[in-house]
């Protein structure tokens, strides 16, 4: 994630030495750009569906300048 202020939430996928590879959105669990090999795809969803609301505190946080707190992540 990253302090944009535009938008819909959404992550940044990472995967390897790869940049940006996918971005996901929070709330519809779906692709916003980009794609991600299918290998990695339902473990991305799954985690991000079970820290989805933890997520979205995070992205609020992140957007209102406060200090965030990764730890709430499983």
């Amino acid at each position: 994630m990253y302090k944009e202020h535009h938008g819909e939430p959404h992550v940044h996928i990472d995967i390897g030495k790869s940049s940006h590879n996918a971005s996901i959105s929070i709330k519809k669990l779906s692709f916003l750009a980009g794609s991600i090999e299918k290998k990695y795809e339902r473990k991305v969803f799954e985690w991000m569906e079970k820290n989805r609301d933890k997520l979205l505190i995070i992205w609020d946080d992140m957007q209102a300048g406060q200090k965030i707190d990764l730890s709430i992540l499983n």
